[in-house]
């Protein structure tokens, strides 16, 4: 991508606190928008109860399903199934199963509390795996919202005899057989608890092994290295953890200087050494970038945890960063979205917005950057 240029700008949500968003400081949306199969079609939730479609190619609204009044609405973002189920997650106490072509809801799937985690999808996206502030992470059937296991988090932890609720916040990761997630936090997000990052076995929910964070919250979600050895995952108190991810030992930790919402992503990058003949020659290393509260996006090196580089783009970053083919970073600020060159961290081009942007963007298959904002709106830059 070049310079930015908007394409389409739609409003999918409350412009500002008042009808329909009425709980302070939610309004917008940051949701992550999600592409059908087909790339034709952007779905996103919105604080305004509303699970959104919207066309790719012009912005125009196809359907919206409204999911419930209860609470804030719609903080999960949504995942898509191979045959366009979209799922996603609501503070109605559900998490309902639409049809992508028309939003009408094919299943609902209740839960004891609200769902603030996006789903991740198997393999073949045949299962969902979800996480609620109930602490329990669900595996349900896409094509009709049956359970098919239910793990609790708040098991690991007990504290006076009584067990100390594990509240999951951020995503799951699914890799093969296993399902990463981080849990910690109580029924508040600013509420921490005992933390945890867990693997378990996709098809029974078994336990393969979990680390203690300590005290402090989960809102990352985890993301696997090159090779599929090293999880990466973020911690609320600023830390950012590389852990063995067949036995979950530790790595190597290191902390930014504001807590880490972002989902870490990595990359290959082009790196100069010196060469045998007393020159420099490029070599390619493998990175692993993430946003902080504290304004910055910093990239560090996978293996050491050494930092490669670090960028300010704004007051805060929530938003989770998207990788392009040729290694720029996109991710979202406040305000504003931004580019950086991957290697460097240099900014390429921002593009301003009236408020935060804690959406994480997608890249539709033609290179636009989609992205959510909570100032209601969806739009799409080229």
């Amino acid at each position: 991508m070049g310079p930015p240029t908007l394409a389409w700008k739609t409003q999918v949500g409350c412009l500002h606190w008042g009808p329909g968003c009425w709980i302070p400081g939610f309004t917008g949306t940051d949701s992550s928008p999600a592409l059908s199969p087909d790339g034709s079609t952007v779905f996103i939730g919105s604080y305004d109860h509303n699970l959104y479609a919207v066309s790719a190619l012009n912005g125009t609204v196809l359907w919206k399903t409204f999911t419930g009044s209860s609470g804030i609405g719609i903080e999960s973002s949504p995942a898509v199934t191979p045959h366009n189920i979209v799922i996603v997650g609501t503070y109605s106490k559900k998490i309902i199963g639409c049809s992508g072509e028309s939003g009408a809801v094919l299943w609902t799937y209740p839960t004891s509390n609200y769902v603030a985690s996006a789903p991740a999808l198997s393999l073949g996206g045949d299962i969902a795996f979800v996480g609620g502030v109930d602490g329990l992470l669900h595996a349900i059937f896409t094509s009709n919202g049956k359970r098919k296991w239910i793990y609790n988090a708040s098991i690991v932890v007990e504290q006076g005899g009584a067990l100390s609720l594990q509240s999951i916040w951020a995503p799951p990761m699914v890799s093969d057989d296993v399902v990463f997630f981080g849990s910690g936090g109580q029924a508040n997000p600013y509420v921490d608890a005992h933390a945890h990052v867990h693997a378990l076995n996709s098809s029974d929910g078994s336990t393969l092994w979990n680390y203690s964070v300590g005290s402090s919250q989960i809102q990352s979600c985890p993301t696997l290295g090159r090779g599929n050895k090293t999880l990466f995952v973020g911690v609320y108190d600023g830390r950012l953890l590389a852990l063995d991810a067949h036995n979950g030992t530790l790595l190597w930790t290191t902390k930014t200087g504001g807590r880490v919402e972002s989902s870490p992503v990595t990359y290959m990058t082009e790196s100069s050494a010196n060469g045998t003949s007393g020159g420099s020659r490029s070599m390619e290393v493998e990175v692993v970038a993430v946003g902080s509260a504290d304004g910055y996006v910093y990239a560090f090196h996978v293996e050491t945890g050494v930092m490669v580089w670090r960028t300010k783009i704004g007051d805060e970053v929530g938003s989770s960063p998207a990788v392009d083919k040729d290694g720029r970073l996109y991710i979202g600020g406040d305000p504003g979205v931004w580019c950086l060159n991957g290697t460097s961290g240099k900014v390429l081009w921002s593009y301003p917005t009236k408020g935060l942007i804690g959406s994480s963007p997608a890249l539709d298959l033609k290179g636009g950057l989609i992205v959510g904002g909570e100032d209601g709106y969806l739009m799409k830059i080229v």
